[in-house]
Parts: structure tokens; C-alpha cells; sequence
């Protein structure tokens, strides 16, 4: 398993400091529901609700969290990746393409899981 960076830490491995508006305000907008459907659930949990019924929201959670995580990605392709590719810098294409190929391994696994990818 690998550390999580801070977010202060990870913006110095940033390309372009590119976060496209409608994808930004698109992405808030679903955290702060999903903030707001995670207090109704943790309510839920208080008040001892029907088990059934609070593994349909931690799901429906997560499906908003599996959206959010589509449209970084969508942000994360349309800037970084294109300039990475475009750019000059091999060494920065190949972190770019480690970075992609680490995220979806990420995706497969388990709980999302971290796993590294080691390039060769």
C-alpha cells in the first residue's frame, strides 16, 4: 500500500495548473450533495435505520463518488495528459502515463486499494 500525498504536496507534480471551469463547478456541486447524503446516512446509523436501507444510500454514495472521480478524470485528460503529450519533456510523459495506468489499477482493486506501478 502507498501513502497518500497531501493535496499541498501534489500540487507540485501538476503540469498546468488547469482546472476547467464547467468541470470544476460541476465536481463541487456533486461533493457538496454527497456531503449532504453522508450526514443523512450517519443519522441514519444513529437513529439504527434498517440495515438494507442505509447500504442503498452508502451505495448510491458511491455511485456520486464514481462521478465525480469521472469528471477529474475528464479534467485530467483534456489538460494534463494533452500537454504532457504534447510537450518535450519524455520523462514528464512517462510519469503522466504511470500516474493514468497506477489510477485505473486503483480502479480494479478491491476498496480502491492502492497498488504502484513501477515503470521499467
Amino acid at each position: 500500500m502507498r501513502n497518500q500525498k497531501s493535496p499541498s504536496s501534489s500540487r507540485s507534480r501538476r503540469i498546468s495548473p488547469v482546472m476547467l471551469p464547467k468541470i470544476k463547478k460541476e465536481a463541487l456541486f456533486r461533493l457538496k450533495s454527497v456531503l449532504g447524503h453522508l450526514e443523512g446516512v450517519v443519522r441514519m446509523l444513529e437513529h439504527e435505520d434498517y440495515c438494507i436501507d442505509i447500504i442503498q444510500q452508502v451505495s448510491a454514495i458511491e455511485v456520486a463518488l464514481k462521478k465525480v472521480s469521472t469528471l477529474l478524470l475528464e479534467n485530467h485528460l483534456d489538460t494534463c495528459v494533452t500537454m504532457a503529450i504534447e510537450g518535450k519533456d519524455p520523462a514528464v510523459r512517462r510519469r503522466v502515463v504511470r500516474e493514468l495506468l497506477e489510477i485505473f489499477q486503483v480502479n480494479k482493486r478491491p476498496h480502491g486499494t492502492l497498488v504502484t506501478v513501477r515503470s521499467t
